[in-house]
C-alpha cells in the first residue's frame, strides 16, 4: 500500500530511514519529558483515541491512563483496533475508515441539532 502512494518517489523510500533517524534524534529527548496528564489535563473539544491493541511503540497503559484522567466535557472516546500495532492505517484501514466516517457523521448530526 505505501509503495503505491503517488506522493512518494523511490528516492523518498530510499532516504526514509535516514530522515526518520535524524528526526527521532532531534525529537526524542523532549518527547520523553512530555506528560500530557500534567500539560493537557482538559480539552474543550471532543477527543477520540484510536489504539492498536498490539502497539509496543505507544504502550496502551499510557493511553488508557491519560484517557481515564482527561477532563473532556465535550466527550471522549477510546476505540481499540484489535488486529493492529502502531500503524492502524496499514493494519486495519477498513475499520479506520469506518470509525472516522462514523465520527464525522455523528459530529455533523450534533451540529444540526
Amino acid at each position: 500500500m505505501l509503495f503505491n502512494a503517488s506522493e512518494y518517489s523511490l528516492v523518498d523510500f530510499a532516504f526514509w530511514p535516514l530522515g526518520s533517524s535524524h528526526s527521532l534524534k532531534q525529537v526524542w529527548p523532549e518527547l520523553m519529558q512530555l506528560d500530557f496528564g500534567e500539560t493537557v489535563p482538559k480539552v474543550q473539544v471532543p477527543v477520540y483515541f484510536f489504539v492498536g491493541r498490539h502497539d509496543h511503540n505507544t504502550p496502551s497503559a499510557l493511553i488508557v491512563g491519560y484517557f481515564d484522567q482527561l477532563d473532556a466535557p465535550a466527550g471522549k472516546e477510546l476505540t481499540w483496533f484489535e488486529e493492529s500495532a502502531h500503524s492502524i492505517f496499514f493494519d486495519e484501514p477498513e475499520k479506520l475508515t469506518q470509525e472516522v466516517t462514523r465520527i464525522v457523521e455523528e459530529q455533523a448530526r450534533a451540529r444540526t441539532q
